[in-house]
């Protein structure tokens, strides 16, 4: 045989070959889904789209406040957010409307999300590494970049220090394996078993999965890293912020105006395993500040 018989021989065994550890990786891999709760389209949204009376008013307070109203704010921020999923490798992103889940034999990773949530860039890498075939989802620390909100008998009220800094102090409790506080509304994904015992809604409603997922945490079936992969951005115009400021402001929009300048002049310190989130920072306050400078 000459030389050339036997290098296109070599040549297509090695495209055999690499066929089929492709499709092998395929088949192994999960297939990655990322579902975004049920939220408006602000470009589109009114206020009589809004859920209650209390967000409402903080609506009013925003607009009286501010020429860059509040349904633009919150676009800008969805628009944000759903971009940087866009760009996690080979990722679905879907509603819950949207969710087609596969059978048990096909594996899938399942992430539920807010629309101004953000993530590690290698999020899916780290969760594939965790979950294992009998598991039903992973968990990991989340971080907290914006205000803190206290609710106490006579109602909410923000804390007057801007947290600048991303905190994994609210999954503090993983290291004892006491999930329901560690459980928030970004900081877990789900495999097709999972789905096979509940359905979509204990998923979606963050009470509801920290009710079953703690369960799952403590029989064995889910898997709890430790590297932070998800922030929870709690800006100025989030409904949680929103209506606190609203209760405690009597009407004043200046309470917001101190607010939003409070969050776009402090200083960020981001720890090393929270360096990835500095461009989303950087976001937040180049939006806030395009806000604070329409101020009426």
């Amino acid at each position: 045989m000459d030389a050339s018989r036997i290098l296109r021989r070599a040549r297509q065994g090695w495209a055999t070959t690499r066929g089929r550890w492709v499709r092998a990786a395929r088949v192994s891999r999960p297939r990655r889904v990322v579902v975004t709760r049920a939220t408006l389209d602000w470009s589109r949204a009114t206020r009589s789209d809004l859920r209650d009376d209390r967000i409402r008013a903080a609506v009013d307070l925003w607009d009286r406040a501010f020429a860059r109203d509040f349904m633009w704010c919150r676009h800008e921020i969805k628009r944000y957010a759903q971009a940087c999923l866009a760009r996690l490798p080979n990722v679905d992103l879907t509603d819950p409307a949207g969710l087609r889940l596969p059978g048990r034999d096909t594996p899938v990773l399942v992430l539920i999300c807010d629309d101004d949530d953000w993530y590690h860039p290698d999020l899916f890498s780290y969760l594939e590494g965790a979950v294992r075939g009998s598991g039903m989802g992973v968990i990991w620390p989340d971080g907290v970049y914006g205000y803190h909100v206290r609710w106490q008998a006579a109602g909410a009220t923000v804390d007057a220090r801007l947290e600048a800094h991303l905190t994994d102090a609210k999954a503090r409790t993983l290291g004892d394996r006491t999930a329901f506080s560690a459980i928030k509304t970004n900081n877990y994904a789900l495999t097709a078993r999972y789905f096979e015992r509940h359905d979509l809604d204990d998923a979606l409603s963050h009470a509801r999965a920290a009710e079953t997922l703690s369960a799952t945490l403590e029989g064995g079936c889910l898997e709890a890293l430790d590297q932070p992969l998800s922030v929870a951005n709690r800006h100025p115009c989030s409904y949680l912020v929103m209506t606190a400021v609203n209760e405690s402001a009597d009407g004043d929009p200046g309470r917001l105006v101190r607010l939003v300048s409070d969050y776009v002049a402090a200083p960020v310190d981001l720890r090393p395993d929270f360096r990835w989130a500095a461009p989303h920072v950087a976001r937040m306050k180049a939006i806030f500040s395009e806000v604070l400078r329409s101020r009426r």
